[in-house]
């Protein structure tokens, strides 16, 4: 990113926010009167502690104000608010995954996790890819494929690594959109201890980013590709940081430069939690600070195939935490 990108993000942020007010907020003060409004106009006195939760995860979930702290992080350059803020996000979609989509784990793939690992939270991924899962069968081919790549990763298995591989070789023999097949042959080339394959493949995905229409994007998420970011970093830990000096940054208006470099200053380090929440909301701290669990798989009463299951997740999250609202 030069200097002209930084300010086309600004730019771009403060027009969805003149069309938009309501969800693109200026400041992480403005969000914290939303939420406040939110509770008192929406949740009865009288709602059960266990639906409060529930909606409390999937505002967080949501990641609504990611966008402000991202406008906020860019505006003043600050690296390591901007690591922090990715903890924040990560960790907050990871808490908040219980809306159901119909699939299996393989859903994970281009979902959370591009954000965990942008994030440096590693160890996060095998809460949503755990390895008794399997291969998802469950979900979009490239979904699958991605997700156990990932998987594979994450494991000391050189078996599942190379049924990986095979998988993924398949997969990039037919078409893919330009984004999933980049995204393929970024794992696939990690998976291979190939850095060469690798810088190129992740400049492809960049590509994709300034590109994507999928449902939802924003011209943030065009000019900040999380994906690209997450799988850099994934590169750098993989094999105990083997490609680490390998690997060249990515020369790309929507991969942060600065953010790669300082992250790999720090060595990856994790972010913190550094918006706190009001007494009034302060379950939310509770939650900035809960420990995740591994997202449950049960069998479809209609048919064999395997979905994840949101309210199972939930009460595994409320149970391993202690979680309560304070005033039920």
């Amino acid at each position: 990113m030069e200097n002209k990108d930084y300010k086309s993000i600004i730019r771009d942020y403060e027009k969805l926010h003149s069309q938009d007010p309501e969800t693109y907020k200026l400041s992480f003060d403005d969000e914290i009167a939303r939420l406040q409004g939110y509770f008192k106009d929406y949740m009865p006195d009288l709602i059960k502690a266990s639906r409060e939760i529930e909606v409390s995860l999937l505002w967080l979930a949501k990641a609504r104000n990611a966008y402000v702290k991202y406008y906020q992080a860019f505006k003043s350059r600050d690296m390591e608010y901007l690591n922090d803020v990715l903890f924040e996000t990560a960790h907050a979609m990871q808490m908040g995954g219980i809306l159901s989509a119909g699939c299996d784990h393989g859903f994970f793939a281009f979902n959370f996790t591009p954000n965990l690992l942008a994030a440096n939270m590693f160890d996060r991924i095998k809460y949503l890819l755990p390895e008794e899962h399997g291969i998802s069968k469950n979900s979009d081919p490239a979904s699958s494929c991605v997700a156990y790549m990932l998987m594979s990763l994450m494991s000391d298995s050189q078996e599942l690594k190379d049924e990986a591989k095979r998988i993924a070789e398949k997969r990039l023999k037919v078409n893919n959109s330009l984004h999933d097949q980049s995204y393929i042959e970024c794992m696939l080339a990690i998976l291979n201890h190939d850095y060469e394959s690798f810088n190129w493949s992740i400049q492809n995905l960049c590509y994709a980013g300034k590109c994507a229409k999928w449902y939802g994007i924003t011209a943030i998420d065009k000019k900040f590709c999380i994906d690209a970011h997450g799988l850099y970093n994934l590169a750098c830990w993989a094999y105990g940081g083997e490609m680490r000096d390998k690997i060249l940054l990515p020369d790309s208006s929507n991969f942060c430069q600065d953010l790669a470099i300082w992250q790999k200053e720090h060595n990856f380090i994790t972010g913190k939690q550094v918006h706190i929440f009001p007494e009034d909301l302060d379950f939310y701290n509770r939650l900035m600070k809960a420990k995740p669990v591994k997202m449950p798989l049960c069998k479809s009463e209609y048919s064999n195939k395997l979905f994840f299951e949101p309210y199972q997740y939930l009460q595994g999250i409320i149970n391993l935490n202690n979680l309560k609202i304070q005033n039920d």
